[in-house]
């Protein structure tokens, strides 16, 4: 009977040492991976060869974060945003939550890089690959609401207008998507009474979350 519980005792430690010894090399070939992914991808911009040749549109904010998360996702599948917003192109646009510009960056940790994408006329114009920040990141189940909907909520409960022709820098309605250590924030800006307005969503619930109001 001893025998018998020293021949287990024995099998079982040969199995854990074999497991320990496949864990580790799995580990070094994972690391060994990961350092060669960031040796062949370089800190550079690159432009995407369908720009020219696709129609010109205005895409809503969800599409523009698919587009980006696509391409981060071919370079690191554990891709995740970290900022999103529209870009000004001189249109009052935005009142069924589409614009035509977009920018943003996603973090790209197994490979310690981010992407930052550039999209023009509804189309992905280009991005670029640069070393990474301690940015906060947002996961993409938490991303579920898009611009139509927090935009019709924002005219609807706070009368939020579009920013007019002659304003400066910003025409009619824009969007971001951003975050702090606690919440994540979706928003829509424009104006109310004359005044500057950005409103503020849950990306996940469209639940309202506040605003901020800039003094005339």
């Amino acid at each position: 009977m001893k025998k018998r519980t020293l021949l287990i005792y024995v099998i079982l430690l040969i199995l854990v040492s074999s497991g320990g010894l496949l864990l580790k090399s799995n580990f070094l070939q994972s690391s060994q991976t990961s350092n060669n992914l960031e040796k062949e991808i370089k800190n550079q911009v690159y432009y995407v060869k369908s720009f020219n040749s696709l129609p010109d549109r205005e895409i809503t904010f969800l599409e523009a974060y698919q587009f980006g998360f696509k391409k981060a996702k071919e370079l690191d599948k554990t891709a995740e945003l970290m900022f999103l917003n529209s870009v000004d192109d001189g249109k009052v646009s935005g009142q069924d939550g589409k614009k035509a510009n977009w920018q943003g960056v996603f973090a790209l940790p197994y490979i310690n890089r981010q992407i930052v994408f550039v999209i023009e006329k509804g189309k992905l114009k280009s991005y670029e690959i640069i070393d990474k920040s301690d940015e906060l990141t947002i996961k993409d189940k938490n991303i579920k609401i898009d611009s139509p909907q927090i935009v019709k909520a924002a005219i609807k409960y706070f009368n939020l207008q579009p920013s007019p022709r002659d304003h400066p820098f910003s025409h009619g309605y824009h969007f971001r998507i951003l975050r702090d250590e606690k919440n994540i924030f979706f928003a829509v800006d424009g104006q109310v009474d004359g005044k500057a307005v950005e409103i503020y969503y849950h990306p996940k619930t469209g639940e309202y979350m506040g605003r901020t109001e800039a003094k005339k």
